[in-house]
């Protein structure tokens, strides 16, 4: 079988030499890409539809534009919104400062908060991002 092989695949051409098989590199750079690069975000329109009780505690990516940034004395929440919505995001601790403009992912905990007002439960989702 493996002579059979041998002859069906093309010569591999020999290394000049001294030079080192590097083709690994790619290999790892590709795999920390599909990794990082390829991981689902959730539409933050979609979070705020669903019933909170299920949010709570649940981590997800989110993806949207930094439009505002409320510093605190151990970080600082932004309001990041996409084109279905907004949620703030708690950041803590000596996290990178985001830019506003800036298009972030960003893996997050949601978290709800309920609120009373009379009679009537006016809670809001929001979400902390984790490291």
């Amino acid at each position: 079988m493996s002579q059979m092989l041998r002859r069906l695949a093309p010569p591999v051409p020999p290394r000049p030499k001294g030079q080192k098989n590097k083709g690994w590199h790619g290999l790892v750079l590709g795999f920390t890409w599909l990794m990082v690069g390829c991981t689902p975000t959730v539409a933050i329109g979609e979070l705020k539809q669903q019933p909170a009780a299920s949010l709570n505690g649940r981590s997800v990516y989110i993806q949207g534009k930094a439009v505002e940034r409320v510093p605190l004395l151990d970080g600082r929440i932004y309001r990041i919104e996409d084109s279905t919505g907004w949620i703030w995001v708690l950041s803590q601790g000596d996290r990178t400062e985001l830019e506003l403009g800036q298009v972030v992912k960003l893996k997050t905990s949601l978290r709800y908060q309920p609120i009373q007002v009379g009679q009537q439960e006016m809670g809001e989702i929001y979400a902390i991002e984790e490291p």
